[in-house]
């Protein structure tokens, strides 16, 4: 799956800049010139008119915790970079920056958001690992798709329709819920889950299920 990346920056040239350097590589970009304009984000200029950067990520993250976010600045401070990480940042940026330098947070980025580390469980979509500890965890083709997904939406519901379409491919019917509920009864148990006491999927009565992101 392509990465899909908008850049929000007040600078015309900023924006153009960086879509020319992100595209190179063959990412989906996209450009914005403020907060209000940007409904998903993956580079923020900390200090944009009328929505701040800071203000853009703590929202985004509201919506989506398992967004990317990277955020730029040309007044780089501790006080900034530790209220970016307090918000939830995955990467930081000072103008002017090398190209070389906006790939790399781009892509630590990207890693980032394909990869859950718990107490004891690393899950790494893009090496395609699921680890306990030091033992790799064998999961079926399905079961590795369906915990992809979740990671890719994670902190979010994903709905039981949604999941029987985009993992399983089916239409919704009571055999496939039912097909859905093994497979999802299967995958915490290999990855040592405690249904009782869920760390990592949930389960939201009724509707589907969400992956926490532990940090």
């Amino acid at each position: 799956m392509e990465a899909k990346i908008l850049v929000v920056d007040d600078e015309p040239e900023i924006r153009e800049v960086l879509v020319r350097f992100l595209s190179a590589p063959g990412y989906v970009v996209m450009a914005a010139a403020d907060g209000p304009e940007a409904l998903a984000l993956a580079l923020v200029d900390i200090s944009m008119p009328g929505v701040s950067g800071l203000e853009l990520l703590a929202e985004l993250k509201r919506l989506s915790p398992g967004m990317p976010v990277v955020l730029m600045t040309a007044y780089p401070s501790p006080e900034t970079k530790a209220a970016g990480l307090e918000h939830g940042d995955c990467g930081y940026l000072v103008k002017p920056f090398t190209r070389a330098e906006v790939l790399a947070a781009v892509e630590l980025g990207l890693r980032e958001a394909e990869a859950v580390r718990g107490e004891d469980l690393l899950l790494d979509l893009q090496a395609g690992r699921v680890m306990r500890g030091d033992e790799e965890v064998c999961l079926t083709r399905l079961e590795f798709d369906l915990l992809a997904y979740l990671v890719r939406n994670a902190g979010r519901v994903v709905g039981y329709d949604e999941l029987l379409r985009e993992v399983w491919g089916y239409a919704d019917d009571a055999g496939s819920y039912e097909l859905m509920r093994m497979a999802v009864s299967r995958l915490r148990d290999k990855i040592g889950e405690n249904v009782a006491r869920p760390r990592y999927i949930e389960c939201v009565r009724g509707v589907g299920y969400r992956l926490v992101r532990e940090r």
